[in-house]
Parts: structure tokens; C-alpha cells; sequence
């Protein structure tokens, strides 16, 4: 079974995993799903998920879009990482962004709703100060989060944890949330 991890970051930029959510397929799949039926009129989620131009046209959809929420979800679900500080903020995002969208599309489905409500409060719960930011791996079938923060030692057999500073390309990307509002998102190589 996939899963959904939450990892806080330290303020040296390494990570720790916080959180394993069971089913990631109630994550990534279902805000796509549900973004995919807003701003595409597409009801299959696999023509969302599986096809480029789909994506990256909602993409653009999303970006341009005047609710924060759904531009909060597609930033969680694809992986960038979060100022700790926001955490009401964000908190709110999936909340709304529950009440409005999940509930409309799956009001019965209590997995779904109990799955979110869980995330909501694990994110109000983190602790500034020992992690300043955050991220979430939206599935275990992809390892790009864990590429970013470990590195593994085929001597030892175990996950070496590096620093996001340690990295030279552009891999990543900040949001950075000002007044309610995402104001822009900044590279990872200008923090």
C-alpha cells in the first residue's frame, strides 16, 4: 500500500518524517480528481494524472486562480515546502477546501473526510521552532522527496540525512504567504 508522508524540515534544511498516512491514493488522486473537474471539465482522474498536457495545463488553471485553497492543495500535493509559521493559514486552506470541494464530491465517503481532517491537524500541531518548514511526499511510489533530504550508504544500508543546501540546481520550491495570500515562490537556491 502507498502512503503519504509528512516530513518537517530543520532550520539547517535537513528533514525528519513525521507523519505516514496510509492510502496516498486519497491525497494526490482526489485533489487532482477534484482540481481536474474544476478547471478542466475532465472527470477522469487518470486523463488528469496521466497525461502532460493535462497536467500542466491545470497548472496553469490553478495559478491563475483566485482561490487560495486550491492553489494551497496543488502546492502540497506536488511536493513544495511550506513555512511553518502559515500553519493556521494552510490549516484553513484544507479545511475550506474540504468543506467546499471534498464534501461536495464525496459527501458520504467518511474515510476521505476523517483522512483530511487528520492531515488539518497534524499541520496545526507542528512545532515552529524545531521545524520551521515543511513538506509533504504526496506518494511513496515517487522518491523525490527523500532524494532531496537523505541519501543512502550502500556500506551501512541506511538513509544518510543531507542538507537542501547541499543541493546546486533548482529542485524545489518555497511558498511564501503573505496576508492570506500566496505572494510568490522562491528556489530553493534563494534561501
Amino acid at each position: 500500500m502507498s502512503y503519504t508522508s509528512l516530513y518537517g524540515i530543520k532550520s539547517d534544511f535537513t528533514a525528519v518524517e513525521l507523519k505516514q498516512y496510509k492510502n496516498s491514493w486519497l491525497f494526490l488522486p482526489q485533489i487532482y480528481k477534484i482540481l481536474g473537474e474544476k478547471y478542466l471539465n475532465e472527470k477522469d482522474t487518470y486523463k488528469v494524472l496521466f497525461t502532460s498536457k493535462n497536467l500542466d495545463k491545470l497548472e496553469r488553471n490553478v495559478s491563475k486562480s483566485k482561490r487560495t485553497e486550491d492553489r494551497v492543495l496543488w502546492l502540497l500535493v506536488n511536493q513544495q515546502i511550506f513555512f511553518t509559521k502559515d500553519k493556521t493559514f494552510i490549516a484553513d486552506c484544507i479545511q475550506k477546501f474540504f468543506m467546499e470541494d471534498v464534501r461536495y464530491y464525496h459527501p458520504d465517503n467518511m474515510d476521505l473526510i476523517e483522512w483530511y481532517d487528520k492531515i488539518r491537524k497534524d499541520i496545526s500541531a507542528l512545532d515552529e521552532k524545531k521545524y520551521p518548514y515543511f513538506i509533504f511526499n504526496a506518494t511513496s511510489v515517487t522518491d523525490s522527496v527523500y532524494n532531496m533530504f537523505f541519501r543512502f550508504n550502500d556500506d551501512t544500508l541506511e538513509d544518510i540525512p543531507i542538507s537542501l543546501k547541499e543541493k546546486d540546481e533548482d529542485i524545489v520550491d518555497f511558498v511564501y504567504i503573505e496576508n492570506g495570500k500566496i505572494k510568490k515562490l522562491i528556489s530553493n537556491l534563494e534561501i
